[in-house]
């Protein structure tokens, strides 16, 4: 099955450092109660109470209509994620974040707003439940600068809406780091980061993502193998390696191989579909069980999609399913590993073509 790979937003971020005590602390309040509201939506959800009366609820301890509304979606997307699995929310992690649902008449968001490129204006909560607007200063990504340049103008303009999230990253009593993240669309975003706009020829790259390793086969559309590469990074399954370098190590590894099958002729790249790929079990072996607690192949997909657009290529899901056993049957045939070979066998998917027939009209690579 082939499912095109869409994304229709994307998060920019920028940082904040703040050393004004009743400024934290108004903040933290503000975090805690959004949390309260997201566990009192979550119980009414499991109740199937309406959402007239979760809203209600959820008032009485979150009083602004945009930051409740935000408590109940929030909610929600986490409700129908677990029924998904078949699994329960049983409990929050204790993160320190709120968010709030955009509308460019409210120049692009009522409660978490971009009062110029360098500063965000914030709506809180007292400790008397008041409400009380705070401005702090931002300092965005390098590579996010022009996007929120151009996203505060649309906003301001009552041009567009966005989502934003504030999140507490740390904090001691004297000063704390905040993050804050704002949806744009992707198009704004590919604006100032596209790398090429159009590729270069008609290849398809196959790419099977693995926690420790990247392999890529390019096929031609006839169903040929021309390239193969391979890409390792165990670092990122070591002990202490954190999660931020993990995804920079990510995004990096990814940005090469688009890189990659640009200047080989690709236009379309094809990844596993990530709502097809089955949980894994932890297993006897310690180095196993780590490499699985920290698989990233979900996050790679979202990665994988903005990555092929920027350099220009089409992104495209299949169905991964069996690709493995063929890859193992096929793989010292072709003079291949097996996880190069599954990365060809996800090309020829694509192509429409039954991998055991163009094998025995291929010659070996």
């Amino acid at each position: 099955m082939i499912k095109e790979a869409i994304i229709n937003h994307v998060t920019v971020r920028a940082f904040s450092r703040i050393s004004n005590r009743d400024v934290i602390a108004k903040l933290l309040f503000t975090a805690r109660m959004y949390r309260l509201g997201v566990m009192i939506a979550l119980e009414c959800l499991e109740k199937n109470i309406p959402m007239k009366e979760c809203m209600f609820k959820i008032k009485h301890f979150v009083p602004n209509q945009k930051y409740a509304h935000a408590c109940y979606e929030r909610a929600r997307e986490m409700y129908k994620s677990a029924k998904r699995r078949g699994r329960k929310v049983n409990e929050l992690r204790q993160w320190l974040m709120f968010e709030s649902i955009g509308d460019k008449l409210d120049k692009g968001n009522r409660n978490i707003r971009l009062s110029s490129p360098d500063e965000v204006e914030v709506v809180v909560f007292t400790e008397n439940y008041g409400i009380e607007r705070i401005r702090m200063p931002i300092k965005p990504l390098k590579t996010h600068g022009e996007t929120v340049r151009e996203l505060y103008e649309l906003g301001s303009g009552k041009l567009l809406g966005y989502n934003a999230r504030c999140i507490i990253r740390d904090y001691s009593r004297g000063k704390a780091l905040v993050e804050f993240q704002f949806t744009v669309p992707v198009e704004l975003y590919l604006k100032y980061r596209r790398v090429y706009d159009k590729p270069r020829g008609r290849n398809i790259g196959g790419i099977d993502w693995n926690s420790d390793r990247a392999n890529l086969a390019i096929v031609s559309p006839k169903g040929e193998l021309l390239d193969h590469k391979t890409w390792r990074f165990p670092e990122v399954t070591s002990h202490g390696y954190s999660r931020t370098a993990r995804r920079t190590r990510q995004s990096q590894i990814l940005s090469e191989i688009m890189d990659y099958c640009y200047h080989h002729g690709c236009s379309v790249v094809v990844f596993e579909d990530p709502d097809i790929i089955k949980t894994r079990r932890c297993t006897k072996n310690a180095t196993a069980n780590r490499k699985i607690t920290k698989w990233t192949k979900r996050e790679a997909s979202q990665m994988f999609i903005l990555k092929a657009l920027r350099y220009g290529l089409r992104p495209v899901f299949v169905n991964p399913s069996y690709t493995s056993r063929l890859a193992k049957l096929i793989a010292k045939d072709i003079g291949l590993d097996r996880h190069t070979a599954s990365a060809y066998i996800l090309a020829l998917e694509y192509l429409g073509l039954n991998p055991k027939e163009v094998y025995q009209n291929l010659q070996r690579p």
